[in-house]
């Protein structure tokens, strides 16, 4: 015995698991993996002689059809609640809005919030939602971290623990008369480090050695690279690499002060780029400062 469906302008028919026994079997065609429309259904019985005889109507003639969805659409959405600006002029006006790509400093926790409603915007109450990560590094699984439960306004929240840039997916599993759905949160963390110099005050011509370390780990085995740039009229400018430590996360950079002819007070920052395998958003530290004679 088969089962097989396909939906209307198909020509390929999709078989259904079969279920049963003893003359009686049954199919579940599930309006969560097949995309909502009509479709055929069918019934392939074969003998012991592999004679087929193809059922496409019940036994008072009428055709095998099927709408889907069955179930009630399920909506969810998800995201860090942030506020923007929904006027340009005036006083300001502000709006609620859940990010599903929120990108936050290293170091801290968050919070996630959801909703759970039908499609006219009634909440789930008491639903139950599992949450699954994934650490945004090459071959990681997804894993299951826990569960949350919709209040009587189909809310729930979630408090991420500090770490690396994840992805988290939120997922209601649905009910004999509700559809399933899912909704994943991209949690980008911003990577952290440090810079300073070994002296605050130098002459044109002197060297200074810049040091620091990166503080959101783990560094690749290859090291990281970081950018040390420093605060111009023009905006932030780049003047030279350096690759932290694998094991420390330790950097350094030599620099030769040229062409000062007036005391100057220079700001510099380290930044960490963002780069395939290292589980971080771009980053940038705290600023330092060099005085600079003539």
């Amino acid at each position: 015995m088969e089962i097989e469906a396909r939906s209307d302008g198909e020509t390929a028919w999709h078989t259904l698991k079969v279920d049963g026994d003893a003359g009686s079997y049954s199919a579940v065609l599930d309006d969560a993996l097949y995309p909502r429309g009509s479709y055929e259904v069918r019934a392939r019985v074969f003998d012991r002689a592999e004679n087929e005889r193809s059922i496409m109507q019940t036994a008072q003639g009428t055709p095998l059809r099927v709408a889907l969805p069955v179930r009630v659409e399920t909506r969810m959405d998800a995201g860090r609640a942030t506020k923007i600006r929904t006027n340009k002029r005036g006083k300001p006006k502000y709006k609620q809005v859940l990010d599903a790509r929120p990108v936050v400093a290293f170091g801290r926790t968050t919070t996630v919030s959801g909703k759970v409603t039908d499609p006219a915007g009634n909440p789930r109450a008491g639903v139950v939602v599992d949450v699954l990560e994934r650490v945004d590094a090459p071959a990681r699984p997804w894993q299951a971290i826990g569960t949350v439960q919709t209040n009587a306004a189909g809310m729930f929240t979630f408090k991420v623990s500090k770490g690396a840039s994840w992805t988290l997916r939120f997922s209601y599993g649905g009910s004999p008369t509700t559809q399933p759905a899912s909704k994943e949160v991209e949690l980008r963390v911003r990577a952290a480090a440090t810079i300073a110099p070994d002296r605050r005050v130098r002459r044109n011509g002197d060297e200074v050695v810049f040091r620091g370390r990166v503080r959101s780990g783990p560094v690749p085995e290859a090291g990281k690279l970081v950018t040390l740039q420093a605060l111009t009229r023009r905006g932030w400018t780049t003047f030279g690499n350096a690759r932290a430590r694998a094991k420390d996360g330790r950097w350094s950079y030599r620099y030769r002060f040229t062409g000062t002819t007036v005391r100057s007070r220079y700001t510099f920052r380290v930044v960490v780029p963002a780069e395939s395998g290292y589980p971080y958003a771009r980053g940038a530290s705290k600023t330092t400062r060099v005085i600079v004679n003539p």
